[in-house]
């Protein structure tokens, strides 16, 4: 039985350990804190949606501008059809201008949703690029767990075979 595992030791000691070392050196390079390919990969991911996210941000804040212009508007509607017929050409005035707001901030706010609807395909063909590259990556990396695996196993059988 001591044989038996003094072969399986060694044989596993001269070729899969070595094999595991080189290839964890060749691909995982180690930096400060984080392995460099998952820093890599995160960085893709972070740089394909930097635009997105802005466009996403500026599609928000036009959206809440717009919102808060038709409650404006409608506020100051209200207040002209309340008001007494002194303050009703005033308050004509400010709805006027309230409407415009609307009218300017609903062109902004579509603008934006339509420069969304643009960059879309280049925002999904870059996430899909970026995910198509994380996956080879980590293809590469099963088949390799799987051939090691595999060769385990032949060392183990070869063992019992030999007991």
């Amino acid at each position: 039985m001591a044989d038996v595992h003094s072969n399986l030791s060694s044989s596993l000691s001269d070729t899969l350990i070595p094999n595991l070392r080189q290839w964890r050196k060749d691909h995982y390079e180690k930096s400060l804190l984080h392995y460099k390919k998952t820093k890599e990969f995160e960085k893709e991911f972070l740089d394909a949606q930097k635009s997105w996210n802005k466009l996403i941000e500026k599609i928000s804040e036009y959206k809440s501008a717009f919102y808060s212009a038709c409650k404006t508007s409608k506020l100051a509607d209200d207040a002209e059809r309340t008001a007494s017929d002194d303050q009703r050409r005033k308050l004509a005035d400010k709805a006027d201008v309230a409407r415009r707001e609307v009218g300017f901030a609903k062109t902004k706010y579509q603008q934006a949703v339509n420069e969304a609807r643009e960059q879309r395909p280049r925002y999904e063909s870059a996430m899909k690029e970026v995910f198509q590259r994380t996956q080879a990556f980590e293809k590469k990396r099963l088949d390799f767990f799987k051939q090691i695996y595999d060769d385990y196993s032949k060392f183990l059988e070869a063992a019992t075979v030999d007991k």
